[in-house]
């Protein structure tokens, strides 16, 4: 389990009874969230996840210091897609500053805000549909990056020494901003480090984490 540099990471839930309708962060902020519409679904693995209708689904944090942009980010979960349209997966930001990682204009893609400057890095076309896949988007304070499963996309960024403060809560499964708006599928394992992961750790928690999800 990833602990070091969490932000976020959710309690996870399995077993046969189903879980509550909140989020529970065990990460030492205790940045947890409040539900709005979201069902529960029970994976073949055991594992619960929270199914997001792509309409008003979404999960909500309450803004906190240590959500800020700081050192670098990483935003990783595990998505079952049933429709993709300009969908959020994660987002952190305010109008002006921020990260996000959604489905985009046919694309997936990460996003690193800052004085209304976006800086996208995109994969070419979409995660196949009805499957699982891991998608992460990382910013090393140098290259914004987004990974399916273990396809990499990238592009640089600016703000090497900015601190990029997030007033706003930040959301799952649903954006405030632009047309980006909720996904429709479901997502398992999503979890905030505020550092970049490297390419070799992203395709070491591929490997890891695949057989809860038939992969």
């Amino acid at each position: 389990m990833l602990t070091r540099g969490a932000v976020l990471l959710p309690r996870e839930y399995r077993g046969e009874t189903e879980p509550p309708d909140t989020l529970e962060d065990t990460s030492r902020y205790g940045n947890d969230g409040v539900h709005t519409d979201i069902a529960w679904v029970r994976l073949p693995s055991g594992l619960w996840g929270r199914d997001f209708d792509g309409a008003t689904s979404v999960v909500t944090i309450t803004a906190h210091p240590s959500l800020d942009l700081l050192n670098g980010i990483s935003v990783i979960a595990w998505v079952y897609p049933r429709v993709w349209g300009d969908s959020a997966i994660v987002e952190k930001r305010s109008a002006n500053d921020g990260a996000l990682l959604s489905i985009t204009s046919g694309n997936l893609g990460f996003n690193i805000r800052h004085a209304a400057t976006s800086h996208w890095a995109l994969i070419a076309g979409l995660p196949s549909v009805n499957n699982w896949h891991l998608v992460v988007g990382t910013w090393d304070k140098i290259t914004v990056r987004t990974y399916n499963d273990t396809v990499i996309g990238g592009t640089t960024a600016a703000w090497a020494t900015t601190r990029i403060p997030v007033i706003n809560n930040q959301l799952i499964g649903r954006a405030s901003f632009g047309t980006v708006k909720s996904l429709d599928g479901i997502i398992v394992k999503e979890r905030i480090l505020d550092y970049a992961l490297s390419a070799a750790q992203i395709y070491k928690i591929f490997n890891s984490e695949r057989s809860l999800f038939g992969v």
